[in-house]
């Protein structure tokens, strides 16, 4: 990697001239003669625009610009990622080392002119310079051949990613394009169902017979009781069908006189039995048998309920102990658990002291490879741009355990240095808060992390 090298660099909105709002930013990687640029935009005012992106250089009181490619903004945000070679960009003798910015500017600015200059200069631009000079574009011309006073050689891979080496596709072609088809579809499901709804129709008329109502049709057929004993009952089977039904008539009737008969004698049998005389009983007796028993059913009934409650608390208690148990089991397992990745991890590790202040308790080093030791939830961050461009700048991460306003918390920070343009990006990727090294409240050009509390275990 000893030719990598990597640039970001923050784009602006340009509007008469004078520098606005933040609107995206420019990566540049170089390596292995290759130079990508990743162009990252958000601006609603420049919403369905085609932008076509220069690299620029200086000379000779010019802004030279090379072409680079185009950015489509749909819905106000637009990204576009293109490889060219780092020497002879876009055909020019010149290298990725001779830029000193980039600039976006509306198709319809382009003009085809021997010199390359613009039809006028631009109300409204975006761009960004990593040389240390103003932007001007009423110096600014796009570089051709015929600047040159010697042709020179052009690579063979001019672009190779996802530009195409031919004439660029104009965007807003393809989404007419996309409309007229949808368009079409639609047209051709609408005739569809509409030919679906009259062939039912037509199969409908074809069943019942033009003026025909449902009353009339359900007056002339007859039920279906009907027809099955005027169709399937032939006479024969009518005249035995209805001596059969005589026969069980009378074989039923008398049956029902037997179990009159015997009904009647039972009768009897229980008259006889009640007359059988038996002793006499005074009133006094009846009453005390009566209410001791009454007093017996109602302690037995006491002493039951008293076992179901005693049983049913027993029950709760019991329950109510092992929730609790369980629930100090898994905390205790969980505490356990990440305390004793974090603690492996600040083993391993080699400690770092960057803070003035005894709010982070243990602090270490790590790299971006060192971040598959935490949980599978937090591996997305190794691929975090922020983090990235925090690590090649300063060749470090921070794993910590802090002490927050809810007990300890362990953080991942990236340093950096405290700006406003700087807290843009860092919250744009969800690195949001930031701790200065030294005690005092953090201000501008201050030195320290942006970081972002993570659960190791």
């Amino acid at each position: 990697m000893a030719d990598y090298r990597r640039m970001v660099s923050y784009l602006y909105d340009y509007e008469n001239g004078a520098k606005k709002n933040n609107v995206g930013y420019v990566k540049i990687e170089v390596r292995n003669g290759q130079c990508k640029t990743t162009i990252h935009l958000k601006c609603l005012s420049l919403s369905g625009k085609s932008l076509i992106a220069y690299l620029f250089l200086r000379k000779e009181n010019r802004m030279i610009g090379i072409f680079l490619g185009k950015v489509f903004l749909q819905g106000g945000t637009g990204d576009t990622r293109v490889i060219v070679p780092a020497e002879r960009m876009g055909k020019s003798p010149y290298s990725i080392n001779d830029m000193g910015g980039l600039v976006l500017l509306e198709e319809e600015r382009f003009s085809d002119s021997p010199n390359g200059t613009l039809r006028e200069s631009p109300g409204k631009f975006l761009g960004t310079e990593w040389d240390d000079n103003p932007i001007r574009m009423d110096n600014f011309c796009v570089w051709n051949e015929t600047m040159e006073k010697k042709q020179m050689e052009t690579s063979s891979s001019e672009i190779e990613v996802i530009m195409p080496k031919s004439k660029y596709p104009d965007m807003r072609e393809i989404i007419n394009h996309t409309e007229k088809v949808q368009l079409l579809n639609s047209e051709r499901e609408r005739h569809r169902k509409q030919n679906v709804a009259r062939e039912r129709q037509e199969i409908f008329n074809a069943e019942r017979p033009l003026g025909e109502t449902i009353e009339d049709k359900a007056q002339t057929e007859t039920s279906p009781l009907d027809r099955w004993t005027e169709e399937v009952l032939r006479p024969g089977v009518k005249e035995e069908t209805i001596v059969q039904a005589a026969e069980l008539k009378e074989e039923g009737l008398s049956k029902e006189k037997s179990a009159e008969a015997a009904a009647s004698k039972e009768e009897d049998f229980i008259i006889e039995e009640n007359n059988v005389p038996k002793e006499k009983e005074t009133a006094e007796d009846s009453m005390l048998k009566q209410d001791e028993a009454i007093i017996k059913e109602e302690k037995v009934l006491k002493e039951e309920s008293a076992l179901k409650e005693d049983a049913e608390k027993k029950r709760e208690d019991s329950e109510k102990e092992q929730s609790d148990q369980e629930k100090v089991s898994v905390s205790e397992k969980s505490s356990e658990k990440q305390d004793s990745l974090a603690a492996q991890i600040f083993a391993n590790y080699p400690h770092m002291f960057p803070f003035e202040d005894d709010e982070v308790a243990e602090c270490v080093r790590m790299e971006p490879q060192d971040i598959g030791v935490f949980p599978i939830e937090v591996w997305a961050l190794a691929n975090n741009s922020f983090l990235l461009h925090g690590y090649y700048s300063y060749r470090h991460l921070i794993f910590a355990r802090k002490n927050g306003e809810n007990g300890e918390e362990y953080i991942l920070g990236i340093p950096g240095i405290y700006h406003n343009r700087e807290k843009f990006m860092a919250k744009m990727f969800g690195f949001e808060a930031f701790k200065p090294i030294k005690k005092d409240q953090q201000k501008t050009g201050e030195f320290g992390y942006w970081y972002r509390k993570i659960i190791v275990g």
